[in-house]
Formats: structure tokens, C-alpha cells, sequence
């Protein structure tokens, strides 16, 4: 169906670094349901799927009511680039309909505020030269390189954090995509990449065993942003 929006919420199993990821629970839910809720909060959202070879995310999506897509062995490893899957997912409805918009909700970044998927969504609409859309926040460091085993910093000492030009680093929380435009390109981002500007300090991606930890503190510090994502 022309002009329909998809979310895709990749969670496949085997992850080395904090094994069961997407099924431990934080406020005594599991990982993915926080991404499954956003989606679903949503309104603009027709299908919300998630793409696994996980029997245990599996069950947890289906009693959340969402599709469950089973991806094949070949894009289940470590190696498998989140690109990858949104291919498999995307060209395997477009035999049946041709989305208009992509939606990737990474569980590993689960804290999203009421209105971030709306607004991206309102956000890429007005532009009609963005190829895909991300979330993104700020970042000033004092960075250097080390030249002949000594460390050189890249601007003048006494430099104010202020002062230096900032970069700007994916969020995780939010991917939009055109599918013409990137998908259907083999291109992760298109040629024209939007910004969405967040919060560095309420960013949080779970790649690590501590990173649980601070998820929950960030939880509890900004219950009133995230406490929808427990209803």
C-alpha cells in the first residue's frame, strides 16, 4: 500500500557482549517491549514488525501483538549490518505493498520521548529533498593525536569548550527512511541525511552490561519523559 509507514525493530539473538540483551528486563519489562510501545504510541505507524531468529523475542512480540518476521541464518550474525536487514525486510512486503516510509527503532535504545517518532515523522515530510532522517546530539570534546608517541591537541591550549566546533553523533533511537532513497539504493543514509537534534545527557544505547545500569538512572531521573513506555 502506497504511503504507508512501517517500524522495523531489529533483535536477533546471539549477542556476545551482554548475551540476552533484548529480552532482560529494565522496570521489570523486557528491552524490546520499550521500542514495541514507542512504535505503537505512534498513530502514524501502520505495521510495526520486528525482525529476529529469536524464539524468546519472538513470543514476547506476539504477545504484544506486533509481526514477527523470522530472518534467515545468513543475517543473524555479528556481522550483519543493520542496513542488511532492513533490506530483507523491506523488499520481502514490497512483493505485496511499497512502503513509503521506513521506520528503525533499535531496542538497544530504548528511552524515547512521547513525541520523537511524530515529530521526526513531520519533520522528514517538510523536506522533500531528505533521504532519510536520524536522531543525533551535540558533542564538544577537546580532541588530539598522538604524533611520534606524544600527544598534540587539534586546537590552541586555553581553548574553551564553547569554542569548539561541534560534532554531531547518531543518537540510535531514531532512523526514518525514504526507501526509494536509501534501501532501494543500497545506501544506509541517502545523499541527504536529516538531523534531528536531541539531549546528549538522557542518551543512552545498551551496548555493554553497565549500560543497563545507566539506563535505569536515566529512567528514574526523566520518569515523567519515559514513564508511557511502562502503561
Amino acid at each position: 500500500m502506497e504511503g504507508e509507514i512501517i517500524a522495523v525493530i531489529p533483535a536477533r539473538a546471539g549477542s556476545r557482549r551482554v548475551p540476552g540483551k533484548n529480552i532482560r528486563a529494565i522496570e521489570g519489562q523486557p528491552l524490546i517491549v520499550f521500542s514495541i510501545k514507542a512504535a505503537k504510541y505512534c498513530r502514524d505507524i501502520q505495521r510495526i514488525i520486528v525482525s529476529t531468529n529469536d524464539r524468546d523475542v519472538s513470543a514476547i512480540a506476539e504477545k504484544e501483538n506486533v509481526e514477527v518476521m523470522w530472518r534467515p541464518d545468513e543475517l543473524a550474525t555479528e556481522h550483519t549490518s543493520t542496513l542488511d536487514v532492513l533490506k530483507d525486510v523491506y523488499f520481502r512486503l514490497k512483493k505485496d505493498s511499497s512502503p513509503e516510509y521506513v521506520i528503525l527503532l533499535q531496542p538497544t535504545s530504548p528511552l524515547r520521548r512521547k513525541d520523537l517518532i511524530s515529530e521526526g515523522l513531520k519533520l522528514i515530510r517538510s523536506d522533500n529533498k531528505a533521504s532519510c532522517l536520524l536522531a543525533v546530539f551535540e558533542t564538544r570534546f577537546f580532541t588530539g593525536h598522538i604524533r611520534n608517541g606524544y600527544w598534540f591537541g587539534d586546537y590552541p591550549q586555553g581553548t574553551r569548550t564553547q569554542d569548539i566546533e561541534p560534532s554531531f553523533v547518531p543518537c540510535g533511537s531514531l532512523y526514518i527512511y525514504r526507501p526509494k532513497e536509501t534501501i532501494e539504493k543500497n545506501s544506509a543514509l541517502g545523499e541527504h541525511a536529516l538531523p534531528l537534534i536531541e539531549n546528549h545527557p538522557e542518551n543512552v544505547n545498551i551496548d555493554y552490561e553497565k549500560d543497563f545500569e545507566k539506563c535505569r538512572c536515566v529512567f528514574e531521573r526523566n520518569k515523567e519523559l519515559y514513564q508511557y513506555l511502562l502503561e
